[in-house]
């Protein structure tokens, strides 16, 4: 369950734009949850939005091989590359 807790909290803090922060709270919950594409979703358009474009395609990545047909990540991915 803490795994949750810190990425609503990552959640949160990326509806306030502090993607940097978001970023950290996602990573942190990738510690405890590193099979969840969610994260790995949710992070790469923090460092997307951070112009971390090589993180975000990586991210990105992961989360498409975590869960091949997740949409909110394959879209960017195809602009990025």
């Amino acid at each position: 369950m803490e795994s949750e807790a810190i990425r609503q909290r990552g959640n949160e803090e990326f509806t306030k734009g502090n993607f940097s922060l978001a970023a950290d709270l996602y990573s942190r919950a990738i510690e405890f949850r590193p099979d969840n594409h969610l994260l790995f979703g949710n992070r790469a358009i923090c460092f997307l939005r951070l112009g971390k474009y090589k993180n975000a395609l990586c991210d990105g990545k992961k989360a498409t091989i975590l869960r091949s047909n997740y949409p909110k990540v394959r879209g960017f991915r195809i602009v990025i590359e």
